[in-house]
């Protein structure tokens, strides 16, 4: 069994290529972007956009990622959602988010390939979501968000 990688790049909404209409944070897999995996959705965001929200709604889902507590949404975890309203209700990619003692996996989505799965060796995972809260929560502190 092949394990990916995760990492999160920061996306400026008027830098940042694919057009988005808040500063965000994209999931990357394996050095591959989630949105280029799920090219219908390329102009959706991970539910790590920042600009309005609240430090604790920015990084809230990443509880949800870790398997700390069940997703708020009965369709699951929220992948991808609109980059207009933040809004799990206005479209976008759940799925389910699996977490074992070595091993996360995610699968189950709403949209793309049936079949399609990541997994991650956990220890690496849970760093990487560490690191994006880190990095979110110091832009926070900095004012720039």
């Amino acid at each position: 069994m092949t394990l990916e990688t995760l990492a999160f790049r920061f996306r400026d909404p008027e830098t940042g290529g694919n057009p988005v209409a808040a500063y965000c944070y994209d999931i990357v897999i394996s050095g591959r972007l989630f949105t280029d995996i799920f090219p219908d959705f390329r102009a959706f965001v991970s539910p790590f956009a920042l600009g309005y929200k609240s430090l604790q709604d920015q990084i809230g889902p990443m509880d949800e990622f870790t398997g700390i507590r069940p997703p708020d949404d009965p369709f699951g975890v929220p992948f991808l959602i609109c980059s207009e309203c933040h809004d799990r209700g206005c479209g976008g990619i759940w799925g389910r988010v699996e977490v074992t003692e070595n091993l996360v996996t995610w699968n189950n989505f709403s949209e793309g390939e049936l079949g399609v799965a990541f997994r991650f060796e956990r220890s690496a995972y849970m760093a990487a979501l560490e690191n994006l809260r880190r990095e979110i929560t110091e832009k926070h502190a900095a004012g720039l968000i």
